[in-house]
């Protein structure tokens, strides 16, 4: 009698379940029953330089098959995109195969200021090619993660209007900053965007024009570094029925301001902010005043009804900590919220460095 086979579902079930890189790579070496499984991990992920283009153009040809596990892809120095035309031809020829692609990040990598063969000392900002932009609109994308680029406002909206989580890192608006006349995101269909997070770059303040069209956002997440940014409470208010999740990430530095009075938010279940680091503590004194009066507003239970967690961030100087800064803080929070039934929890994370 003979032993029976196992099934090919089985097969991958076992193989999913490996999780070192050496072991999938041996185990795609012993047979064909093998080898598609162990190459779909392996194989799912794509980061594209401009030293490595060639490369990868070459795998995708000699192994067709391949460009269907590809589901994440990373594309960086886009600044060498238009200027070197091996690159871009070899990138062009490796976009076309590639129509899987679920999260893509792309990061333009500015020119390093420290480098003696540029002129001035701050680079220029990279801008998002055409070629870049077509493939992304061919793409299903469920994730797109960008950082130090330059995007047209019609761009932006198509990244909005199809992606559900975006990620914007430096992301500066190609041309002078005017609001818009008429918008790329149709009235009767609504953006797709459900997570949004944003970090410094000058797209917020579009973006707040826009967020009457997000109705499905659930998680937001702010870094800035202007002293008083008037469209992140704008935004919050484009998204205030539907936020689950609030973050706030405030860098070192005295000029940022905690987050603003927040308005109703019947949805939100867990605030998330942290204090400036590494700033003088009269900064940081005053820093928490204000973080006192915001948090506060929210305590009501009729301003925040679904809030169940609260989470307060700091990194802090072990050699200088001074916790009694931080203790009327903790006080008038724990304080304000005793009205509520079922108050939220208070996470306290003092990460010391």
């Amino acid at each position: 009698m003979g032993v029976p086979a196992i099934p090919p579902e089985l097969w991958e079930a076992i193989i999913h379940e490996i999780e070192d890189k050496e072991s999938l790579m041996a185990c795609s070496l012993v047979a064909l029953v093998l080898r598609y499984p162990s190459q779909r991990i392996l194989l799912s992920s794509l980061t594209v330089t401009v030293s490595n283009c060639a490369s990868a153009c070459k795998l995708l040809s000699a192994s067709p098959h391949v460009a269907q596990y590809l589901s994440r892809l990373t594309i960086e120095s886009l600044h060498d995109v238009d200027v070197d035309e091996v690159y871009h031809d070899n990138l062009h020829q490796l976009l076309a195969n590639l129509q899987n692609i679920r999260v893509c990040i792309m990061r333009g990598l500015w020119y390093p200021s420290w480098s003696p063969h540029h002129k001035f000392r701050f680079p220029e900002r990279s801008i998002i090619p055409p070629l870049l932009s077509d493939f992304l609109g061919r793409q299903t994308l469920n994730e797109l993660h960008l950082s130090d680029l330059v995007v047209s406002q019609m761009v932006l909206e198509s990244f909005m209007e199809t992606v559900p989580t975006v990620s914007l890192c430096m992301v500066y608006l190609e041309g002078p900053k005017v609001p818009p006349t008429t918008t790329f995101i149709s009235a009767s269909r609504p953006a797709a965007v459900k997570s949004l997070t944003i970090v410094s770059g000058n797209v917020g303040g579009f973006l707040q024009q826009l967020s009457v069209r997000f109705p499905l956002v659930r998680h937001l997440s702010i870094q800035h570094r202007e002293s008083d940014p008037a469209w992140v409470r704008n935004l919050i208010e484009g998204v205030s029925r539907t936020i689950e999740h609030l973050q706030f990430d405030c860098p070192s530095y005295t000029s940022c301001r905690p987050p603003p009075t927040l308005p109703y938010l019947p949805a939100l279940r867990k605030l998330q902010f942290s204090f400036p680091d590494g700033i003088m503590a009269s900064a940081t004194e005053g820093y928490i005043s204000a973080a006192t009066a915001t948090l506060s507003s929210i305590a009501p239970p009729q301003t925040t009804p679904a809030l169940t967690d609260i989470v307060i961030k700091e990194w802090v100087d072990r050699r200088r900590i001074d916790m009694s800064l931080y203790s009327p803080f903790m006080s008038t929070l724990e304080l304000s919220f005793t009205s509520r039934d079922a108050p939220p929890r208070i996470h306290w994370f003092f990460c010391a460095f």
